[in-house]
């Protein structure tokens, strides 16, 4: 087999107004033969196989591989992907997203010159056409490598590097050997698989270049407001399983609280701000599920890991003045309002 540097993989699905611009991203890429893109068509019902196919024909010097498939969502085809890899590290690009080749370069040199398992590199959300950039140099926020595990484990309980999977080089061979790959059938598997890697890694680096650009674009997975954001909640609670086995849950509780209700807050947030037929079903999901209502009346520590409003929030909850019934209030209150 053919070995080469870099595996990007791109699933695809329903992304016909985006994915040419997307691929066009890695031409600067030149025509290198160590480098390898794998599209994964993950049974898209639009135009997105035919606008790749003509993509591929239009740069055939490159290095495109497609693989069709049925549905099988976007863990299935990172997984599916993951198993053609024949690159030395790997990178995953979603296929409305744009890459920064130099960036990417950068990694991957950085990668080879100290050997580490994973490396992060800056990025910015961006609307149609790279308009309204917005930097997030606040999750990527780290200067030294991360070496020890409370170093690695730090910078995720506290958010300052994001969850995403898609703005970091993975050593292909650390993802075989400890079993990296995506929970199928959830959303936000993105959570798992960064935690679990950043976990498992011996070291994490970082570049300072611009890797990666976020599009944000309305009726993405992430804008939809429907009971699948309760998955938010399944990835934490096998996250503790996680820990559990590792034998350090209890060590890393106080941390994993918070960082459980912060991932709680992002899931009610958006319910009462936006119009869904789910509100019952996901805010009783959040307020019922037992782990989640322990924690409320808990006294707990390290709140200063928290957000002013994330504590406020905490604290109205404690108090029951936030519940239910006033949050439905809140919500239809702000029905009004569009």
């Amino acid at each position: 087999m053919l070995k080469k540097v870099v595996s990007i993989i791109v699933p695809a699905y329903n992304v016909q107004d985006y994915i040419y611009q997307s691929l066009e991203s890695l031409l600067d890429i030149k025509d290198d033969n160590d480098i390898e893109v794998i599209i994964i068509n993950d049974g898209s019902t639009d135009q997105t196989l035919n606008v790749i196919k003509s993509f591929i024909t239009n740069y055939s010097c490159f290095s495109f591989h497609l693989i069709d498939q049925v549905n099988t969502g976007l863990s299935g085809a990172r997984n599916n992907g993951l198993k053609l890899a024949k690159g030395e590290y790997v990178f995953f690009m979603d296929s409305d997203d744009i890459i920064h080749c130099d960036g990417l370069l950068e990694m991957l040199k950085k990668a080879q010159e100290t050997k580490a398992d994973i490396i992060v590199g800056n990025y910015y959300e961006f609307t149609d056409l790279e308009k309204n950039k917005v930097y997030r140099n606040d999750k990527t926020n780290f200067e030294k490598p991360l070496i020890t595990l409370d170093e690695r484990l730090e910078k995720l309980f506290t958010i300052d590097i994001s969850f995403a999977v898609w703005n970091k080089l993975y050593k292909y061979d650390f993802l075989v050997q400890k079993n990296l790959i995506f929970k199928e059938g959830m959303w936000f598997e993105d959570l798992d698989f960064v935690f679990r890697a950043f976990y498992e890694a011996h070291k994490i680096e970082k570049v300072e270049n611009f890797v990666y650009g976020y599009r944000q674009r309305p009726n993405s997975i992430m804008t939809l407001v429907v009971p699948k954001i309760l998955d938010k909640m399944k990835i934490m609670e096998s996250l503790s399983v996680f820990l559990v086995d590792k034998g350090t849950f209890e060590y890393y509780k106080a941390q994993y609280d918070i960082l459980y209700l912060k991932m709680a807050f992002s899931i009610l947030s958006p319910v009462i701000k936006r119009d869904t037929d789910s509100f019952e079903v996901i805010v009783k999901g959040v307020l019922k599920n037992p782990y989640f209502a322990n924690l409320i009346k808990s006294n707990l520590v390290n709140l200063e890991l928290m957000k002013i409003n994330e504590r406020v929030f905490y604290y109205l909850l404690k108090s029951n003045i936030i519940n239910y019934y006033s949050l439905r209030m809140l919500f239809n209150i702000s029905k009004l309002w569009k």
